[in-house]
């Protein structure tokens, strides 16, 4: 076997196996985050419970009442308006001075600004 031959099949297994790797700790961390979120939404709401009992496969969910009741209930609180807009503007750039915090040093206050270096003019040799 020539030698790059065997090293682009090393490095395709090596390509394979990463991806391979990468897809299950995706899908780990998908699967993690559907169950602890579907735990903590049943723990804290009775309507989220009910609703999931209504979900699970083998319950005879079009007629029963208390699935009908608990569907009626979630369109309800899908449906129902929440609070109405009230807009407030912002104001992205408030007036706050650009001033520095505090008094200014006392060599600050006498300092004058460096002069630039004065040019005299050239003169050529021929004097002009």
């Amino acid at each position: 076997m020539d030698p790059r031959s065997g090293m682009r099949v090393a490095a395709v297994v090596v390509l394979a196996g990463a991806m391979l790797a990468c897809a299950l700790d995706v899908a780990r961390i998908h699967r993690d985050g559907q169950l602890s979120a579907a735990s903590a939404n049943t723990a804290s709401d009775p309507l989220a419970t009910e609703l999931l009992r209504c979900k699970a496969p083998g319950t005879d969910a079009a007629n029963d009442a208390a699935c009908k009741d608990a569907w009626a209930k979630s369109r309800e609180r899908f449906f129902t308006p929440g609070q109405p807009y009230q807009h407030r503007p912002v104001d992205s750039f408030p007036l706050t001075p650009d001033l520095p915090e505090g008094p200014p040093a006392k060599d600050e206050i006498h300092r004058t600004p460096p002069r630039p270096p004065a040019s005299t003019p050239s003169t050529s040799s021929d004097g002009r």
